[in-house]
């Protein structure tokens, strides 16, 4: 659909669409909108493979610029999805959260959903059938469980709307995010080892095993 006018939001193309049909997943909804004005190029541009040279040669100038700060294994893939509630945007339409649109933005409705897919440091990744009774351990461990590498602390869930919610850490609990039908799961890798933290680790073991001999020295002073 070509945008008609400049304030055209995400409810005006649905309905323009003819609305949604009876098995859609509104909480799936999506809007993938190309981030080529905050990379600075230029819009007008037709030919998608200059586009896609100048997104390059930007990298490559920032990569020079910044040369100590960027890694090749630290630089990851810019998400396009923009996190939006389609439920709330339709119960409200023309609300602050109707966004306006925008040219080359591609709104996505998928079918509803019955899966959960579960990746990273798990011993079998695979897509699970969506249960609402499950919970987000009970995914992991129909996936075969966590990894010895796993880094628990930091599993997120990716919801099909494009939004992203992590694990929390409470004192010695982790409080993993909710999980929907079509969710992803994705369980990262442990950092590895550094020398630092080797040397951390043993100065903490040798400070303790300090003070537990200490304490049986004043224990056996005491006695006497």
């Amino acid at each position: 659909y070509t945008i008609q006018t400049k304030n055209e939001k995400i409810s005006d193309i649905i309905t323009r669409a003819g609305g949604l049909t009876i098995s859609a997943d509104v909480e799936g909804g999506s809007l993938k909108r190309e981030n080529t004005a905050i990379l600075g190029i230029d819009k007008t541009k037709s030919d998608t493979a200059a586009i896609a040279q100048e997104r390059v040669d930007r990298l490559n100038r920032l990569k020079r610029n910044y040369k100590d700060s960027t890694n090749n294994e630290n630089v990851q893939p810019r998400n396009n999805y923009v996190g939006i509630d389609l439920t709330k945007i339709l119960s409200a339409p023309g609300s602050k959260i109707d966004l306006l649109l925008e040219d080359g933005d591609v709104i996505r409705i998928p079918k509803q959903q019955q899966v959960v897919r579960v990746n990273g440091e798990v011993l079998y990744p695979s897509a699970v059938v969506y249960n609402k009774s499950k919970s987000f351990k009970e995914y992991v461990l129909n996936a075969g469980g966590f990894s010895a590498n796993a880094l628990k602390k930091r599993a997120y869930v990716v919801y099909p709307n494009g939004t992203v919610k992590g694990s929390r850490k409470f004192l010695f609990f982790v409080n993993h995010p909710n999980v929907k039908p079509g969710s992803e799961i994705f369980v990262p890798v442990k950092p590895k080892a550094t020398v630092n933290s080797i040397a951390t680790i043993l100065g903490f073991t040798s400070g303790i095993a300090s003070l537990g001999a200490i304490i049986l020295g004043i224990v056996s002073v005491i006695k006497r």
